[in-house]
């Protein structure tokens, strides 16, 4: 098949775009997620405090981001660790973006079919919206990342409709005490599921190569950090005081369904328009992961030196494809399962933002040493 320019770098990215793909990888998860754990008020402490621990992580992260070996993109790598130990740490991560994928998909495509198309087959489903997802990756990476200021701003302003649940008579304020709590194995787990949500600029570590260097990125994953609190410190407060904690627990969706008590005269189903919306938001996050995806069987194939090629890409997204519809029908069928898979990406998520940045700052500073 004709070749493709799908890491071709025409023009440097603003340094600003990091905000808008920080705070879209940040926020999606919980907004898709909403285990029974989460559903205490004493939690908005904690997430506030992990709040300010993850801007401590950004900050390793922007020390990693500004390095010399960070520019370089794979040739960085390669100088850092060398060819076969770059190639075994490749294979290592498309574990945890495999995962990623699969959860993300198999939520959205659950949620979509909760809602609007419950009659469909999930199958369908699955693979229409990875087709969207390959239209907009087929474009490249830099088209792809510019995406996701459209991404941003097609969803941001739903924050917006939990505000009339802050006033009476949705409110009841009551709902918000006690605000302290003693601790237990759910406490842990929250504490977990928080810093799992949290993550996600530490796939910015790939997209290096096409954004413009500058100081303030780590101005923007600051400011990106902030608005990710804020977010789900809003839809959070909103729904322990539009529910409370007790019916909190039996709801599978509440975000979702509070906005079906809202009444709009043009819209008689906002909760259908709120997903239609949030299908932005998930294509450019799928996009993005399938584009890094591709980019790291290349590889670990020992392909980088050759041009990219659709049929390559292609091959790559109709493996993926299914691979999940397989983990669909057959490992995701049941309420124990779903947990188990959700488990695997917390802890995943929440050690992969944990503990790469700290790694590649470490093992830069020893190579730099051993000069």
């Amino acid at each position: 098949m004709k070749p493709i320019s799908l890491f071709q770098k025409n023009m440097p990215i603003k340094a600003v775009t990091v905000f808008f793909i920080s705070n879209r990888f940040q926020v999606i998860f919980f907004l898709l997620v909403f285990p029974q754990y989460i559903a205490h008020s004493y939690m908005i402490w904690f997430i506030i405090a992990l709040g300010i621990l993850s801007q401590g992580n950004l900050y390793i992260l922007s020390k990693w981001i500004s390095s010399s070996y960070s520019t370089k993109g794979y040739a960085g790598f390669i100088e850092l660790f060398g060819e076969w130990k770059v190639r075994i740490l490749t294979a290592v991560a498309l574990l945890p973006i495999l995962v990623k994928l699969s959860v993300l998909t198999i939520n959205f495509v659950s949620t979509t079919r909760y809602y609007i198309f419950p009659s469909v087959n999930p199958s369908w489903l699955i693979f229409v919206f990875l087709l969207m997802s390959m239209y907009v990756a087929i474009r490249g990476m830099e088209n792809t990342i510019r995406f996701s200021i459209i991404a941003f701003f097609t969803v941001i302003w739903i924050i917006l409709l939990f505000l009339p649940f802050y006033f009476p008579p949705n409110a009841a304020w009551i709902n918000l005490f006690p605000l302290t709590h003693s601790w237990s194995q759910q406490t842990w787990k929250g504490i977990l599921f928080i810093w799992a949500t949290l993550s996600g600029p530490e796939y910015l570590i790939c997209l290096i190569p096409w954004l413009k260097q500058d100081q303030k990125i780590v101005k923007y994953m600051t400011w990106a950090n902030i608005v990710t609190v804020l977010e789900l410190l809003i839809v959070l407060i909103a729904s322990l005081l539009f529910y409370g904690h007790h019916y909190l627990l039996l709801i599978k969706y509440p975000y979702i369904e509070m906005t079906r008590y809202l009444q709009n005269p043009i819209f008689e189903r906002i909760d259908i328009v709120l997903i239609a919306f949030y299908l932005f938001h998930l294509v450019f996050m799928v996009s993005i992961l399938l584009l890094i995806l591709y980019g790291a069987m290349r590889i670990i194939f020992k392909k980088v030196s050759k041009e990219t090629t659709r049929k390559g890409f292609l091959i790559t997204c109709v493996i993926t494809t299914a691979l999940i519809i397989f983990l669909n029908q057959f490992l995701w069928t049941n309420e124990r399962q779903y947990k188990t898979w959700m488990n695997i990406e917390v802890v995943m998520s929440g050690f992969t933002y944990l503990f790469i940045p700290s790694f590649l700052v470490i093992c830069s500073k020893i190579k730099r040493r051993r000069r």
